[in-house]
């Protein structure tokens, strides 16, 4: 039998339909793929090993990598290996803060060791039952599929060695490791550090440019040295220390005056010692999150203790607006009737004649909407008034069971 020559119309033509047959996995694979990226990310979220990363940029992006991956492994298969797609930014971001945090490289490759094994299931089933010409597609979409995660790796192992390089040569770098360890309550010699531990503290989160000489200026007003570093450049770590207890009230006043109306600051409550230094930094971080959405104001922790925890538990989050903001929104307006007479009346602490005269309204109207609201989430406001104005101030923030916290989220925690 003569043998085919290279090149041959019967060679383009099977080319063709290999192609085609990749074209139409990936079509396959693009209506699972919501599917794969919820898959991927419960896996990849439940590979911590010892690092368990609080810097909100990070966490954020965890589900923001994800989508990109599954999309650029998507897209080279459609595309094949003819053009070089370019890797996804915030991989290499995401490399970058897992360096800066202490995340391992070994975690980093778990992750997208899983990743590529979970997409592979998915590729099985999104073609299970198909022909000969379906095989053929699958032996050349796997390869690509490998190609294409072995690239990604490779670029994200670049990038993490770059910044650890970084980190070793930067001066600022090293203590802001040093710092992450020290809050982590790991043992480390703080020496290198200059800033005395053993003081009181007032712990502060910002961000923006102009930041630190604003918060030098503070620290001379109220005679207390400033420590700043910047674990990344989306945040700013701050303390104010001294021998005496600081003034929070008198920090505040500064900052009521003179903090540039556009950037965050969140504000912890005074510590005492290496434990205090740490707490004032927690109660801060955690806060952080209400100061990104009201910038200008400063956000102390004790003024929204209860608020920062709560935030922080999705389930209570997806509770308390599900009990308590859902069964309101069945009127025309979506519930915005009922939930501003909420808010009035908590304003007005509790007094629903001044409530009306807030909303322009009879007292009598007032009582008869807060009656409506305790028949529609089948309780009496008198005994679950606290989840009622958490769930409405979270909603207020833009922080609902559909959407992510940016300081844990961020903006974490």
């Amino acid at each position: 039998m003569p043998q085919r020559k290279r090149g041959s119309q019967t060679d383009r033509r099977v080319n063709i339909d290999l192609r085609q047959g990749q074209r139409d996995i990936a079509a396959r694979l693009i209506l699972r793929r919501n599917h794969i990226v919820s898959d991927v990310r419960s896996r990849v979220e439940a590979i911590w090993g010892d690092n368990r990363v609080a810097d909100p940029e990070y966490l954020k992006n965890i589900p923001i990598a994800v989508s990109a991956t599954i999309d650029f492994v998507i897209a080279a298969i459609e595309r094949s290996n003819d053009i070089a797609l370019p890797v996804p930014p915030v991989l290499l971001t995401q490399a970058r803060l897992a360096a800066r945090n202490g995340v391992s490289l070994d975690i980093v490759h778990r992750r997208c060791l899983v990743s590529s094994s979970l997409f592979s299931r998915h590729l099985i089933e999104a073609t299970q039952g198909d022909g000969i010409l379906e095989k053929d597609s699958m032996i050349r979409v796997s390869e690509i599929q490998g190609a294409a995660f072995e690239r990604l790796l490779t670029v994200v192992d670049e990038e993490y060695s770059r910044e650890i390089n970084a980190l070793v040569s930067s001066p600022e770098r090293r203590r802001a490791k040093i710092v992450t360890r020290l809050l982590a309550g790991e043992y480390v010699d703080p020496s290198d550090l200059p800033y005395d531990l053993h003081h009181h503290h007032i712990g502060v989160i910002t961000r923006g440019t102009g930041a630190r000489q604003v918060l030098k200026g503070f620290a001379e007003a109220l005679g207390c040295r400033l420590f700043v570093v910047s674990p990344d450049s989306s945040v700013i770590w701050a303390w104010l220390g001294r021998r005496k207890k600081p003034d929070v009230s008198e920090l505040d006043r500064l900052i009521s005056a003179q903090w540039p109306t556009a950037m965050p600051i969140a504000i912890g409550e005074p510590g005492a010692g290496a434990d205090g230094w740490r707490n004032t930094h927690w109660q801060a971080d955690a806060a952080f999150w209400i100061a990104v959405r009201e910038p200008g104001s400063p956000i102390r922790y004790a003024e929204n203790a209860t608020i920062s925890s709560i935030a922080r538990d999705p389930l209570l989050v997806r509770s308390i607006s599900q009990m308590y903001l859902e069964p309101l929104m069945n009127d025309s307006d979506g519930g915005l009737r009922l939930k501003a007479t909420l808010r009035a009346y908590i304003a007005a602490d509790r007094n629903a004649s001044s409530a009306a005269v807030a909303l322009k309204v009879s007292r009598q109207t007032v009582l008869n909407r807060l009656s409506t609201v305790e028949h529609r989430i089948g309780r009496q406001l008198m005994g679950c008034m606290t989840e009622v104005e958490a769930a409405l101030r979270l909603e207020e923030l833009g922080h609902t069971p559909g959407s992510r916290l940016r300081t844990e989220q961020l903006d974490n925690v």
